[in-house]
């Protein structure tokens, strides 16, 4: 009986990990929140894109580190960011800013959103062992994660493109100019998180028809 259970328990573990190497297939479920992920980035960010600093691609980058952990930490903040970016900088601001200064300036924003999703990552264990208090202490997580995206990404705008002529600012004006952005940005957060927060543990809570399945027909076997 014990050498069937030890069997039965490392042949769950078996399946799960050659299950884990073909996330990347819309039949797996850790694939699919991604893509729900992704989605409430892309089209939140474009539908306030006229909202200054209120956006829902910190929220997806954050619940991507969190939640599913991995690749997808990377997966999630730039596929939202590259899509989104095609159409608002080529289609709606040609020639703005010079191009150089654009792709300098995305350097600093796509990588702090991908260290969102790191720092959700790092915490992931504890939120997936406490699903309901964890909305609670992910909004309350968002708030400096938010003021520390601000800064980064701040101070990204002054090296590229506010410190240089013709502009010509200080470091401390970029930054005194970014708060009243920043508030905003907190309350875009204190929003969504809850929010796209809850639905997301919703659909993560729901089961998982093709691993459960496989497991099963392992079991039966």
């Amino acid at each position: 009986m014990a050498f069937r259970s030890i069997s039965a328990l490392n042949l769950r573990r078996g399946i799960r990990e050659s299950l884990s190497l073909h996330e990347l297939r819309l039949g797996n479920k850790k694939f699919r929140a991604a893509l729900l992920l992704i989605l409430i980035g892309i089209v939140g960010r474009l539908l306030l894109l006229n909202l200054a600093n209120i956006e829902t691609v910190l929220v997806a980058s954050l619940l991507a580190g969190t939640y599913l952990g991995g690749m997808y930490v990377v997966i999630v903040p730039i596929s939202i960011m590259l899509s989104t970016d095609a159409i608002i900088y080529v289609a709606r601001y040609p020639g703005f800013y010079p191009l150089g200064d654009i792709a300098a300036l995305a350097l600093f924003i796509y990588s702090g959103y991908v260290m969102i999703s790191m720092i959700g990552s790092a915490t992931r264990r504890r939120h997936l062992a406490f699903r309901l208090r964890s909305i609670a202490v992910l909004t309350s997580i968002s708030i400096p994660l938010t003021i520390f995206y601000d800064i980064w990404t701040a101070a990204g705008m002054w090296l590229t493109i506010t410190g240089k002529p013709p502009i010509s600012q200080s470091v401390w004006q970029t930054l005194g100019m970014q708060v009243p952005f920043t508030l905003l940005h907190i309350l875009s957060s204190l929003i969504f998180v809850p929010i796209f927060g809850t639905i997301f543990l919703y659909y993560l809570s729901q089961p998982a028809e093709v691993d459960a399945a496989a497991i099963a027909s392992a079991e039966d076997t």
